[in-house]
Order: C-alpha cells, then structure tokens, then sequence
C-alpha cells in the first residue's frame, strides 16, 4: 500500500496529526476483517465530527467576511466619493480582509483534508464490506448437492435448505 501523507488539520484551535495510511489499510483475514469492521464506525465517526466541526468554522468565516466587505464598502464608500471600482478595490485590500481571507484559504484547506479521511474511511467500509461478502459466499460454497444423485426428492430438499453439512445418503428400498 502506497504512503499516505499525514493529515495535518487544525479545528477549533486544536492541532490534530493523523496518518491516514493505517487507518485505510485492510488485512483480507478472518479476525483483521472482523476487526476492522468492528472498528471502522468509530474512525468514520472520528472523521465525520472532525469534518464537520471544521465545515462550522469555515462557514463561519465566510460569513464574517461578507459582513466584514459590507462595512468596509460602507466605509470606503462615505470616506472618498469615487466609482464603485475604486471602491472595491479599497475593500479587497484592506489589511483585515487579507488577514481574514488568510484564514478562511486555511480553514477550507483543513476542511477538504478532512473530507478526504471520511471518504477514505467510508470507502474502507464499503471495500470490507465486499471483503465481508465474498468470505461469506466462499465458506456456503462447501454446501453442494449433486443433482444427479439417486438421493430421494425430501433428502434433496433437505441438503439444500442447509440443514446438512453434505448430503443424505439415498434410501434404500429392501
């Protein structure tokens, strides 16, 4: 399995680090996979709330900075009586909109990192699942029934409904 870089985010003030790599792995034994579909809602969970805190924080700054261009408009606007253009220009200069503009190009960036380990996670579910399903399939293969076996028609019903581990030796007829 490739490298995955770490995932370096900051939500809320808070530094979190995590590689991504082991928490995507998938091991195609009996016991790794019963583990890992054991554990992977509590990672998906884990990358969920961390998406949507940081989705919250992000939205957040986007709205402060319309409220922020508005007032800086209205600002620039009853300072110098210019056109309009001049006018936005001012606004997408001012140093506290550049800070802020800063700030939300970071939050976006956390955001869409976290984005990547949920879908990492939600598509380590969907592949253990299949994983899951095909072990399945592969342990009812040991039940089979001949057709062509002189077995009686109840004997037949009875091996394929799973009852079995083979089939019921045919009846005789003394």
């Amino acid at each position: 399995m490739p490298v995955i870089k770490t995932v370096p985010v900051t939500v809320d003030m808070k530094g979190f680090t995590f590689d991504l790599s082991p928490q995507a792995e998938i091991a195609t034994n009996y016991a790794a996979l019963d583990d890992a579909i054991a554990r992977n809602p509590g990672l998906y969970a884990r990358w969920a709330v961390l998406e949507a805190q940081a989705r919250k924080v992000y939205d957040a700054l986007v709205t402060k900075m319309e409220v922020l261009e508005a007032v800086l408009f209205e600002k620039y606007r009853a300072a110098i009586q210019t056109p309009v253009d001049a006018i936005k220009a001012c606004v997408k200069s001012d140093t506290e909109r550049v800070e802020l503009a800063t700030e939300i190009n970071e939050a976006k960036s956390n955001l869409e990192l976290l984005m990547v380990g949920r879908k990492t996670i939600e598509q380590k579910k969907d592949s253990l699942l299949a994983i899951a399903s095909n072990f399945r399939a592969e342990m009812q293969s040991g039940i089979r029934v001949n057709r062509n076996d002189s077995m009686t028609r109840e004997a037949r019903e009875y091996a394929e409904r799973g009852r079995v581990s083979r089939p019921v030796p045919p009846r005789r007829n003394s």
